[in-house]
């Protein structure tokens, strides 16, 4: 008889026919060869990338990021301080509103890379290389943290390493997802750890993990990672807690006590982060109050229930990639997607095979884990439903605390990989002992299910191949058709184009359905032989493991196209407006108006340190989108010339046929500051922006306050201002008026930072215009200064660095704490011996 033994999840046994040939290395060897594996699937799929230092495709967010970072970097080396405003864009934003800092205090995430970007060459992308690796190595850990063998844990590190939905993200440009996604399973296995074993040394490691993935920057990806082990020991606890309630109450207050600390880790990041997400469009208000997302904005990307089935076909409903073809004689991408959601960039497949083992599971082999991993992957589905499932989701997003500040509801299933990767591996230990009538399962009737599913696939494969034309008539009636797209595309191109839409996109869904149906029939005819003893155990599962590579990889090789550093120029490099401009011919402040802009989103001016009144941002300020909705869009001009918008920017075509920038000079351009003859105080948004929007109003003339100042200001009459000295986050001005005067300052108010000084003595900032500032300035000359000091900059760095030594403090006494490092250092350890009853050691 073989010995069986079960512990979380995995399944050890000794088989009747002898040792497997994988068997016969050591589990240190195995573990080495699994993840060895892992490493040539990353060198293969990204080979040009590795080797020929290529870029991935230069997205619309890459270059959006990269704009960013040149602005930093601009203002580090011309004004010599930390970044902390950013003026080159919305007429002015924090540096936090794009997730940036001028320092990092991610020391671990540092240290990762140091080694790991060697480990590919230390090419441009290898940073991001390097995640896509520690994904799977992550989540192989995991799985054997969890108790799972070698194989098994292979199969669940695969789907997850190299899933499209995953992939897809070097398309886009979005590494911040990627590199905080990265740490989700190293965050489980941590937390695992510690509830198994409440030491000092493995609290600091999760302590340490959360605070790294806080500071990956995409605070809804971490978001789901604590949402992940929180659920997990939740059930735990539900589960534990009236036999061992004080271990259970210990777990909850350990892994609440290490969330605390990991934030207060992040709090350099986190702080103005926070505050700032309190006025912009993610849940912010004008008044810094915070409301949450927009509803219907936040449900956006609401995962449709059918779109479930792209689990099984991964075109079902279309994706995009690179189909493109020829129309009218130009090549053009192709709109294949045809869901619901607005567009989506890769599916959601995590490989057909991985499905059916984590299907299996759930049948044949549903322990204390399987269940958890069971119910939570129906509760990520049910959320990622968003509006289609509002029961769910409704719920989280008006109670659940810092829910409603997140978008995208189909973002949750990066979770699916993870917690399905782990089900996959639980299949897979079952299949492993199923021929020797594991939990009571007979392997002949097993065998018998196996064969009729690996005929039925075949079925479908050649019923599929016969009747494509009929299959192709009967799905079009009511599969292949979206709305929108297809009247762009008739009205662009004509008819025709519409119907070659239609039937590439059956010609797509028909090959994955015939791929899919292949591969489910080569994965149930592989158990069927291992049931029939053709097969060792170690060759059926590494054949699961290759065609889940194959399968995936050749699906993620699609969203992989390497492209050469070239590839990254700027736009606009090279126009002579442009550069006319940002060579600071027109030495005075100004700011530009990309009339492209306000259709088309977009930051690139930013690489030439032109102040723009638009740009691209999701999370600009909500003052400043209610202005660009209610005055940009009408086209109020005078709200452009209080914005100190010296130039219009247009495209046109040049001598050479090519694209120029043209400038057109605007002559009714206010200064940077301005004093008023007279002010009005509204009591409302909506009697704001009628004023602003009346042919009577003159930004030069009448200033809108919101409440009444502290001292009655006077005509403007004699009064004059001055910029003497402007910088990202201070400008200072010179000003003489004859009695208290209102000035304004064409600057964006943002209270949580800028503060206004007269002869060095705080004045109060008056919020104007909606969107600018302006104070109260005595008779006199007087010099005026405004400083972007925000406090949680300098307190929120404070908090940092003191968690990270106190968690650095945790990790040392916790390690010296370990016996084999008591050992090493040859302190004297606290004998433990076991006693007989007869009182014999052991």
């Amino acid at each position: 008889m073989a010995r069986k033994e079960s512990t979380g999840g995995q399944t050890k046994s000794s088989s009747r026919d002898g040792t497997s040939w994988f068997d016969k290395y050591s589990d240190r060897k195995k573990d080495l060869v699994c993840i060895l594996f892992l490493f040539g699937i990353i060198v293969v799929l990204f080979w040009k990338i590795i080797t020929g230092n290529m870029l991935f495709a230069v997205s619309g967010d890459t270059a959006a990021h990269n704009s960013w970072a040149e602005a930093i970097k601009h203002i580090r080396e011309t004004e010599h301080v930390e970044p902390l405003w950013v003026p080159y864009i919305f007429s002015g934003m924090p540096v936090f509103a794009g997730l940036l800092f001028p320092r990092s205090v991610n020391y671990i995430e540092t240290l990762i890379q140091l080694p790991g970007r060697l480990l590919f060459l230390n090419g441009e992308m290898s940073w991001f290389v390097l995640h896509y690796f520690l994904l799977g190595l992550f989540m192989y850990l995991l799985a054997r943290q969890l108790g799972f063998s070698q194989l098994p844990s292979l199969i669940a590190a695969i789907p997850l390493m190299i899933n499209p939905y995953v992939i897809h993200l070097a398309l886009i440009g979005h590494g911040s997802k990627l590199i905080t996604l990265s740490y989700v399973p190293l965050l489980f296995l941590v937390a695992h750890r510690l509830f198994t074993k409440k030491n000092m040394l493995n609290f600091a490691m999760l302590t340490a993990v959360i605070a790294t993935m806080i500071l990956s920057r995409h605070p809804q990806i971490a978001f789901y990672g604590l949402m992940l082990v929180g659920t997990y020991l939740l059930y735990e606890v539900i589960l534990g807690i009236r036999q061992h309630p004080k271990e259970e109450g210990m777990k909850v207050l350990l892994f609440a006590l290490a969330i605390g600390i990991g934030f207060a880790i992040s709090a350099y990041e986190a702080l103005p982060t926070m505050e700032y997400a309190n006025y912009s469009i993610r849940g912010g208000s004008e008044t810094g109050i915070s409301k949450g997302l927009d509803y219907d904005y936040a449900t956006n990307w609401s995962f449709h229930p059918l779109e479930t089935l792209t689990y099984f076909i991964p075109s079902f409903f279309g994706f995009s990639s690179s189909y493109a073809i020829d129309v009218q004689g130009q090549e053009q991408p192709l709109e294949l997607y045809w869901g619901w959601m607005p567009f989506t960039d890769g599916p959601v497949y995590i490989g057909i095979i991985p499905i059916f083992l984590g299907i299996i599971a759930l049948i044949y082999n549903r322990d204390r884990l399987a269940r958890w991993l069971g119910i939570f992957s129906l509760f990520v589905l049910f959320l990622s439903f968003g509006r289609y499932f509002g029961v769910l989701y409704n719920l989280m997003f008006n109670y659940f605390p810092y829910f409603n500040k997140l978008r995208v509801p189909a973002m949750v299933l990066y979770l699916i990989p993870i917690s399905f990767g782990l089900l996959a591996a639980n299949g897979t230990s079952f299949l492993m002992e199923a021929r020797n009538s594991f939990k009571g399962i007979d392997p002949a009737k097993l065998k018998k299910r196996m064969k009729l599913w690996a005929l039925v696939c075949i079925a479908i494969v050649v019923i599929v191949f016969i009747g494509k034309s009929g299959l192709k008539s009967f799905l079009s009636d009511f599969m292949f058709t979206n709305a929108q797209v297809d009247r762009q595309w008739g009205q662009q191109y004509g008819p025709a184009a519409v119907t070659l839409l239609h039937d590439k996109r059956f010609e797509v869904f028909w090959n994955y359905l015939v791929w899919s149906s292949c591969m489910s029939a080569a994965f149930f005819g592989l158990i069927y032989a291992y049931l029939d003893r053709k097969l060792q155990t170690a060759t059926m599962v590494i054949c699961f493991s290759a065609i889940v590579a194959i399968d995936l990889g050749l699906m993620a090789s699609k969203y992989i196209d390497p492209q050469p550093r070239e590839a990254a120029v700027v736009p606009y490099r090279d126009d002579p407006t442009i550069q006319r401009l940002s060579a600071e011919s027109d030495t005075s402040v100004f700011r530009v108006l990309p009339v492209w802009g306000l259709q088309k989103q977009d930051n690139t001016l930013m690489n030439f340190h032109l102040q723009m009144v638009t740009g691209y941002s999701p999370a600009k300020l909500k003052i400043y989108q209610e202005t660009i909705e209610s005055c940009f869009a009408i086209g109020n001009r005078k709200v452009f010339n209080m914005l100190n918008v010296k130039y219009y920017l247009g495209k046109q075509r040049g001598k050479d046929g090519g694209e120029q920038i043209g400038a057109q000079l605007n002559p009714d351009c206010l200064p940077r500051a301005w004093f008023v003859d007279s002010f009005v105080v509204s009591s409302s948004k909506a009697q704001t922006f009628s004023i602003m929007n009346s042919p009577g109003w003159e930004p030069r003339q009448t200033a809108v306050l919101e409440k009444i100042p502290s001292s009655q200001p006077g005509k403007s009459a004699g009064s004059d201002v001055s910029l003497t000295h402007y910088a990202s986050s201070d400008i200072t001005l010179t000003a003489t008026c004859a009695g208290p005067s209102l000035l304004v300052l064409s600057e964006i108010y943002y209270p949580a930072g800028w503060n206004a000084y007269v002869d060095g003595k705080a004045a109060e900032i008056y919020k104007t215009n909606f969107i600018l500032r302006s104070i109260i300035v005595p008779a006199g000359t007087h010099a005026i200064q405004f400083t972007f000091e925000p406090s949680t900059y300098e307190k929120g760095a404070a908090i940092s660095e003191g968690a990270w030594i106190f968690t650095a403090v945790l990790f040392l006494i916790g390690l010296i704490q370990q016996p084999w490092v008591k050992q090493r250092l040859g302190m004297k350890q606290k004998e433990e011996t076991d006693v007989n009853h007869d009182g014999a050691s052991k």
